[in-house]
């Protein structure tokens, strides 16, 4: 039991800061927020390696991460940037991930009422155990940065082309889920890391995360810890039990039933896979083709 309470004391604190955005939200500014997204952009612009980040839609998330605090958020941007380079993440999508594909699997469902991509990451199947006792601890972690990496990627070539994603949701289903393979110490800090690397290096990319199946042992400390969840962090993340007709309805009022597969509540038999995309180059969210 402690060892679900030392896990979810730090999965509080590692969504707390990132912050869920409708479309609206992501691209409209009041003028004092605008006066100080321009000085940001001054103080920061020449300092960043890439033409995507010198973009209001990037540079406003790391303002709104630290509540438009103009040194703070600088300070934060320049920490990812060093992060990048040292972690070599413009090529982490080039690596080849054939050993992890397999039994660390993701995929899009589709995309929600909104136009953004849903993608399904089947954490209680994510045999977290095996991968240590493989000497792989740290390569699943880069593996989860890879996964981040890359759906941001498309969203961002998605908006190069014209299209009106800025964001994605996050589907975690936790059916599965137990003891022996996720609820061992050396697992909590790679679980840990998916939500650190999306509140620290991917700020506001995630619309809402959902947590589905969730274990009836995290009850009682949910509810324990629902005072320390901030407003911001409350709605984007929602956690359920293994009521299947609740969670399915929820995500039924923002995703269309032929957007979902039959895991989820919806008509699909099957998900797309990554491949799929990177083929492809962007996500397309469309009647015959997503």
């Amino acid at each position: 039991m402690w060892g679900f309470q030392f896990f979810l004391v730090f999965l509080v604190a590692g969504v707390v800061f990132v912050t869920g955005q409708t479309l609206d939200e992501d691209l409209t500014l009041t003028h004092s927020e605008k006066l100080t997204l321009d000085k940001f952009k001054e103080r920061v612009s020449h300092k960043l390696p890439h033409k995507y980040m010198q973009e209001d839609i990037y540079l406003v998330r790391w303002l709104r991460a630290r509540k438009f605090n103009v040194e703070a958020a600088e300070q934060m941007l320049m920490e990812n940037v060093a992060w990048r380079s040292k972690n070599k993440m413009d090529s982490v999508n080039e690596e080849d991930w054939s050993d992890l594909e397999p039994d660390f699997r993701y995929s899009i469902e589709g995309c929600d009422n909104e136009g953004r991509p849903v993608v399904s990451v089947f954490l209680g199947d994510w045999d977290i155990r095996k991968a240590i006792l493989a000497g792989k601890s740290k390569r699943l972690m880069r593996y989860i940065d890879h996964l981040v990496e890359e759906v941001t990627s498309l969203v961002r070539s998605s908006q190069e082309r014209g299209m009106n994603i800025t964001q994605w949701t996050l589907i975690l289903d936790m059916n599965n889920y137990n003891l022996a393979q996720h609820g061992c110490l050396q697992c909590i800090p790679i679980q840990l890391h998916f939500l650190r690397t999306l509140q620290q290096h991917y700020p506001g990319d995630v619309h809402k995360l959902h947590v589905i199946n969730t274990p009836q042992v995290f009850t009682p400390v949910l509810q324990l810890m629902k005072p320390l969840f901030s407003e911001r962090a409350r709605k984007i993340l929602t956690f359920f039990g293994r009521d299947k007709e609740e969670w399915q309805n929820v995500l039924l009022r923002d995703i269309a039933r032929d957007k979902l597969t039959q895991n989820f509540g919806g008509d699909k038999e099957s998900p797309y896979e990554m491949e799929h995309f990177k083929q492809l180059g962007y996500f397309q969210c469309s009647n015959d083709i997503v």
